[in-house]
């Protein structure tokens, strides 16, 4: 009785076996191609160093996507000074002034979560990337650029 059961586990063990070669055998080879692919996205993320505008400011920031959809990350040595309305800004040149943007040359993400550490805002769909040269942390009520950092990608 023993040996039946026995028998029968080693005869269900290699028709496993055997349907994983089989399974393995028949899945593509990943290409070169796959690879150049998979850097050349990353090699494309847009990512900058903030630079002082009005004050002091410093960390950096990338633009990542995730599941489709795209993300504004301020890293965890992201450090800014407090100010009254604080806002993260994507604007259209690399440097923006100091003071006194013009509506039509930035686009507000959302209001800045905290002064410092990881912070992650969601992109709009709407919103082309493509046009947008730096990131801000600008104050609205004084329309002052507190900092900035030019993307490159």
């Amino acid at each position: 009785m023993k040996f039946k059961h026995i028998a029968v586990l080693g005869f269900a063990t290699l028709l496993t076996v055997g349907s994983i070669k089989e399974v393995v055998a028949q899945k593509p080879a990943s290409t070169g191609s796959d690879i150049v692919a998979q850097a050349s996205t990353s090699a494309s993320t847009p990512t900058g160093t903030f630079q002082a505008g009005e004050h002091p400011t410093q960390g950096t920031v990338s633009i990542v996507t995730e599941n489709g959809k795209r993300y504004l990350v301020l890293s965890q040595d992201f450090k800014s000074v407090k100010g009254p309305d604080l806002h993260v800004i994507m604007y259209k040149t690399d440097a923006p002034p100091k003071g006194g943007l013009k509506k039509a040359d930035y686009y507000i993400l959302a209001p800045l979560k905290n002064i410092s550490g990881t912070q992650r805002y969601a992109i709009p769909g709407k919103v082309n990337v493509a046009n947008y040269k730096s990131v801000a942390i600008w104050c609205q009520k004084f329309n002052a650029t507190f900092g900035y950092a030019p993307l490159s990608s």
